[in-house]
């Protein structure tokens, strides 16, 4: 598990829907920072979010994070953005 101590460290969740936020919710309950969400989709209420929603993934900076958890409920769709992701993140997962 990684343990950030700094908002320049936090992570950075991909996916702002449901599923994003129970996976956000795991990660600050497991002592994690949240940096925010990130998604390529519209986002209905980004305001409503835990932290702040920085945009697609194409647009996201992956330096000063400590890492990305995919939050997408679809596996076809969270196993294509694995793959995006994974060239320019540090992939985490929250148990």
């Amino acid at each position: 598990m990684i343990r950030s101590e700094s908002q320049d460290e936090a992570l950075v969740v991909y996916g702002a829907g449901d599923h994003g936020l129970v996976v956000a919710e795991a990660a600050v309950a497991a002592g994690l920072r949240l940096a925010g969400f990130i998604d390529d989709g519209a986002v209905a209420k980004p305001w409503s979010l835990p932290a702040p929603f920085l945009g697609p993934l194409a647009g996201a900076k992956a330096a000063g994070h400590a890492g990305l958890i995919v939050a997408i409920g679809d596996n076809a769709t969270r196993a294509r953005a694995l793959a995006a992701a994974a060239t320019a993140w540090t992939l985490v997962s929250v148990v």
